[in-house]
């Protein structure tokens, strides 16, 4: 007979899922898990999906995304665009630099990710306007420029987490009786073997082994959130 599939499981492939919950959940289930390093690194993902990232954390690489720049920009003194897509590569700002700006950590807690998305609010940072008149040319004037994120981007944070913790859940209703009870001690401390094994399947699915490390990626004083025009 097959397993039944667990509420966690259930709660988390519902339509609008509190992802927020199921983390919660997740944390009391894994906190009887060994205190290994990789133990460490799976409860420290949990507490910043939760919390947020810190910005001297290194990001997973699903949350470093590229912003569009999106603005008001005027060409050969005459013609005034606004609200539109700014070609900022015919400014006189270097390659670094705009490779920079179009990169954003987004550091939010899941929750607020969520929240953004059911909103649908513009989200990005935008780049100071001293920069722009500095790197302006009289036939390129950039008037406001904000590094902007489609909604599909979020999203795919969201689509990547809830993917993860499927796998997680898997692995666990797998090697576990039942993890709706919240306590798998006792199976830990009859069979250190598996739960070895089971630790480092779930280190394999959260890191991906794919963590970003560059300090390139990371935007030092930056917020991601909603911006005012």
């Amino acid at each position: 007979m097959n397993k039944k599939r667990s509420q966690l499981l259930r709660d988390l492939i519902a339509p609008n899922p509190d992802i927020e919950s199921i983390f919660f959940r997740l944390k009391v289930i894994l906190n009887d898990l060994p205190d290994i390093d990789k133990t460490v690194q799976i409860k420290k993902w949990i507490d910043n999906e939760l919390s947020g990232y810190p910005n001297s954390t290194l990001l997973p690489e699903y949350r470093i995304m590229k912003g569009t720049p999106q603005g008001t920009y005027i060409t050969n003194y005459t013609h005034q665009f606004s609200n539109a897509t700014v070609p900022i590569r015919l400014s006189n700002m270097p390659l670094k630099d705009i490779e920079h700006w179009e990169i954003i950590n987004i550091t939010n807690p899941i929750k607020d990710i969520q929240n953004m998305i059911k909103q649908d609010k513009p989200v990005g940072r935008s780049i100071p306007t001293e920069l722009l008149h500095l790197y302006s040319t009289d036939e390129f004037q950039m008037l406001g420029v904000t590094m902007q994120l489609a909604p599909s981007q979020l999203f795919t944070i969201e689509t990547t987490v809830k993917r993860k913790l499927t796998e997680i859940i898997l692995e666990l209703e797998k090697e576990f009786v039942d993890i709706d009870e919240l306590d798998i001690s006792e199976e830990i401390s009859m069979n250190p073997q598996k739960t070895e094994q089971v630790i480092q399947n779930l280190f394999t699915t959260i890191t991906d082994q794919s963590i970003n490390i560059g300090d390139n990626n990371e935007i030092k004083k930056s917020r991601l959130g909603f911006f005012k025009k």
